[in-house]
């Protein structure tokens, strides 16, 4: 078992499914040691707060919450024994409407399922050599589309025991990450999406003449501890044909397929940045850069990451870029001037989403 530490490079959003309004948070401001001010939000705790109040002020209540009206427009100095949690405010905007993020007990934290998830998308990225998409795509109702009976029957077979349950027979099973420690403070950002065009410029995505912003709860600019256990049995390894797959979730092998990954997906996107003149974009690339090494490598995870990071599709593109060009076929929208064509950022910092780099403890 290694005890490792996640470090956040910039936001992670893992989605609670769950959004609130300012019917339910107020802003406040604070002072850090050094006397600098900084804005919070604050999450009521609604029920708690409405049973407190006097019988004449309920229905107003009510009436206020079920119209969306701000909470401080109703009330302006709400206790702190009503709080919930709170947020560091890092908008450039007022936000209204906030998604939010996965908690425990109210606390930020980032589920084992997504950080194994995205380690296993790695390790098929470093195992797959000379694809052919072809394979996969078919036409059916006049669309093309990939046959996602044949494309998992091929990743099972990376990752499993041919012709066995692809779960109880599939390596995968001995890989194991908890959840990361709590964080206390999570942070508002609101995110806005650069597409390219095909003049070589980009633009904002906007709706009827304005740019669309939405806000999210992050974890961002902190270390989250978690533990990953790859330990195996080599007898059960045996019993269940394995053994030819127990490379796969070595840590030498999680530590270069996530390091590989990390450094194509860069590179790409660096190419993406120069060829639209993106300067923050290329800057932000270029630190990550220097981040990413064999001992402590980067990884992407959570809301955001894109197609290129949640799939292999980029691992096609540098091998056979035909393969590439019918895969994008497949895809609700396509552009030949470039695809993926989108990226969402932070307003504040011009940051994407979901870049983390994994210290591995106690052996790594």
């Amino acid at each position: 078992m290694f005890d490792c530490k996640l470090k956040i490079i910039s936001p992670i959003h893992i989605g609670s499914g769950n959004e609130y309004n300012n019917s339910e948070f107020i802003h406040a401001l604070a002072k850090n040691k050094k006397g600098e001010k900084f804005t919070l939000i604050k999450r009521i705790n609604l029920q708690e707060y409405y049973k407190d109040l006097p019988n004449d002020k309920k229905d107003k209540f009510l009436v206020n919450l079920t119209n969306n009206i701000s909470l401080k427009e109703f009330d302006n100095k709400i206790s702190n024994k009503y709080l919930r949690y709170k947020t560091l405010d890092k908008t450039k905007n007022t936000p209204t409407t906030i998604k939010e993020t996965i908690k425990t007990l109210d606390e930020a934290y980032i589920p084992g399922s997504s950080i194994k998830g995205s380690i296993k998308t790695a390790l098929l990225y470093n195992e797959l050599e000379n694809i052919d998409v072809s394979e996969f795509i078919e036409e059916k109702f006049g669309k093309t589309r990939v046959n996602r009976k044949k494309w998992n029957k091929y990743v099972d077979n990376i990752f499993s025991t041919p012709k066995k349950n692809s779960a109880q027979y599939s390596i995968m099973r001995f890989l194991q990450t908890s959840d990361t420690t709590p964080t206390k403070l999570p942070k508002i950002y609101d995110l806005q999406t650069l597409k390219a065009k095909p003049n070589g410029k980009t633009e904002f995505h906007t709706l009827h003449g304005r740019t669309v912003r939405n806000f999210y709860e992050t974890i961002d600019q902190t270390s989250l501890n978690f533990t990953l256990n790859n330990k195996t049995n080599d007898k059960i390894l045996n019993q269940l044909k394995l053994n030819n797959k127990k490379h796969i979730i070595s840590l030498d092998n999680i530590k270069e397929s996530l390091y590989t990954q990390s450094k194509d997906i860069i590179k790409h996107e660096q190419e993406f940045a120069k060829k639209y003149n993106i300067k923050f974009l290329s800057n932000f690339y270029k630190n990550l850069e220097n981040k990413n090494s064999l001992k402590t490598p980067l990884i992407r995870i959570g809301h955001s990451s894109g197609f290129l990071n949640t799939t292999i599709g980029l691992k096609i593109k540098n091998e056979d870029i035909f393969s590439f060009e019918l895969l994008m076929e497949t895809a609700p929208k396509s552009y030949e001037y470039e695809f993926p064509k989108s990226r969402e950022i932070t307003l504040n910092g011009g940051k994407p989403l979901g870049w983390a780099q994994i210290n591995f403890n106690n052996g790594g």
